[in-house]
């Protein structure tokens, strides 16, 4: 609601000082900002006429769900955060696997993965051999690996996030997410990671139990846990009250983001798309390869999103691609 009211003061205000309203309105916002402006949109369709939606984090299952997951397969001990399953010698072990496996494969060798779902290194190939410790995958490590990329799973086996794409591995915001610092992993502010940290944040202190211990439950009852935090999701696939009067919707991600997975909101676009194909006429998606969590990567970390969003909203055709 504190978007909608900002929002309706700050029209006012705009009217009262220059005796017209404003002709346009957009917002532009990344990550918890890419979920206000998808509740904007969906709950307050005549606010904006346009909203540039970055890497969004628009479900709390969607966004600590693996990190609970992979979280608790690398900091095992809630109580000892030093005793990791997967260290940032094997992070950059794999990145570098990764990386000469599957650079190739779109023609170009720049560190940059353009299609990652197409990429078939199998983590296997680094696991530890001989008594080696760093630079390889554990038993622990390369699970805690395959959770990652191929998401979370309920004990039937049913798939509840759809996981992350390769490549990046070797990137910081892996280590922000992932693996935490080297030095005083016990203090760090990363410690055990910003995404487990993260995790820990909503379900122990929103649901007002300080004392929620990440190892005990299963991954179903963290699941339960996380639909009583549902009011603030910007999920609904309905956007036809915000297209029917003109609105445009421009969506990134960037395909190394290890914060939130560009795969969780391809998962949402095709829900959005099958519960209407005509929404593909205002609501356009990109990738972007290489970029990381709202800037950041290998990849081209900027592009002029508001002026290809001004042009749509402005009469002119949607767009295709960005350069």
């Amino acid at each position: 609601a504190s978007i909608h009211r900002v929002t309706e003061t700050s029209k006012a205000i705009v009217a009262a000082r220059y005796g017209r309203a404003p002709e346009k309105s957009y917002f532009a916002g990344c990550s918890n900002g890419g979920r206000q402006g998808l509740v904007a949109v969906q709950r307050y369709p005549d606010d904006f006429d346009a909203a540039l939606i970055s890497a969004p984090s628009y479900s709390m299952e969607q966004l600590i769900l693996p990190r609970v997951d992979t979280g608790r397969r690398i900091f095992p001990d809630p109580r000892n955060f030093s005793k990791r399953t997967l260290d940032n010698a094997d992070r950059i072990a794999l990145g570098k696997a990764v990386l000469a496996t599957c650079d190739k494969d779109d023609g170009l060798e720049d560190g940059i993965l353009s299609d990652p779902a197409a990429c078939k290194y199998d983590p296997a190939q680094l696991a530890c051999k001989g008594g080696q410790k760093d630079g390889c995958l554990t038993k622990e490590g390369l699970d805690a690996v395959r959770s990652w990329w191929g998401g979370v799973k309920n004990a039937k086996g049913a798939k509840l996030t759809p996981g992350f794409p390769k490549g990046g591995e070797g990137d910081a915001l892996w280590q922000q997410n992932l693996t935490g610092a080297d030095e005083n992993p016990g203090k760090d502010s990363y410690a055990p990671n910003s995404g487990l940290l993260r995790a820990i944040d909503y379900l122990a202190y929103f649901m007002g139990r300080p004392d929620w211990n990440y190892a005990k439950p299963s991954i179903e009852e963290v699941q339960r846990d996380l639909k009583t935090l549902a009011s603030g999701n910007g999920d609904s696939v309905d956007l036809s009250a915000f297209r029917n009067r003109g609105g445009k919707l421009l969506i990134n991600h960037g395909l190394t983001d290890a914060t939130i997975s560009a795969y969780s909101t391809n998962k949402y676009i095709d829900a959005v798309y099958a519960n209407d194909p005509g929404a593909r006429n205002d609501v356009r998606y990109f990738v972007v390869p290489g970029l990381g969590h709202c800037g950041g990567g290998a990849g081209p970390s900027r592009a002029d999103w508001l002026t290809i969003l001004d042009k749509w909203a402005t009469g002119g055709p949607a767009p295709d691609e960005v350069n």
